[in-house]
């Protein structure tokens, strides 16, 4: 009967090694370029991704829409997953990043494209700030405003 000791002496690397793969496995979706985080926002909402929004954003969230509508963290999630029948085109430009230590402030401007189960296109411009604060070894989304809001196209002149 051959020993069990080799594969004994080996348990406690295999643990290390399963321990380290389930913590990249679960890093901050953020990531750790504060010049990427509204990009990864957009994405996310685009692919309706709910699982992403679960993990970035901070349990106490505030998400003010441009109607004035404020949501907390499950009701955000919940309007993401509900939104799953649409397809979204949201073009991100313009976008400024401060950061300040462990918070980061972004401003920026969205284009989006909505299309509805109907077909029915609706087009809109919003104008965010964003706070982004490092909790819990990563980097959540505390706070989602959007200043301002321009239905249809913007004016050409």
């Amino acid at each position: 009967m051959k020993s069990i000791a080799p594969a004994i002496r080996a348990l406690p690397a295999l643990l290390i090694c399963g321990v380290l793969v389930f913590a990249q496995q679960n890093q901050a979706p953020l990531g750790d370029d504060p010049a990427q985080f509204d990009a990864r926002v957009e994405a996310a909402t685009v692919r309706h991704d709910a699982n992403f929004f679960s993990t970035v954003l901070a349990e106490d969230v505030r998400f003010t829409h441009g109607t004035g509508l404020v949501q907390n963290k499950q009701q955000w999630v919940d309007s993401i997953r509900k939104g799953a029948g649409q397809t979204v085109v949201r073009e991100l430009d313009s976008t400024q990043v401060e950061p300040h230590g462990d918070l980061v402030e972004t401003l920026g401007h969205v284009h989006v494209e909505v299309k509805g189960a109907k077909d029915i296109a609706r087009e809109y411009h919003i104008w965010f700030v964003r706070l982004y604060q490092k909790r819990q070894g990563g980097w959540q989304l505390v706070s989602n405003r959007t200043v301002r809001q321009v239905n249809g196209a913007l004016p050409t002149s």
